[in-house]
């Protein structure tokens, strides 16, 4: 788990205003999306596929804070 972090390419595809983090590519309006596009199903996402909680704060913040040497 440490070379994983999050993050996405797509949120200028569509807007302002922009969708929010999560959204799937081919969803024009959250309200289409097939969760709520939120920071909690991403973890309930990692969650599912046996992440623990360390596991995810590293892949939320921890490998970016450790690659850019940022000290939390």
């Amino acid at each position: 788990m440490t070379r994983l972090i999050a993050g996405t390419d797509w949120v200028t595809r569509v807007g302002p205003p922009f969708l929010p983090y999560g959204v799937v590519f081919v969803v024009g309006h959250p309200e289409e999306n097939p969760y709520p596009p939120c920071v909690a199903s991403m973890m309930n996402f990692l969650q599912l596929a046996g992440v623990d909680d360390a596991g995810i704060e590293m892949i939320a913040w921890r490998n970016l804070a450790g690659l850019l040497r940022i000290e939390p």
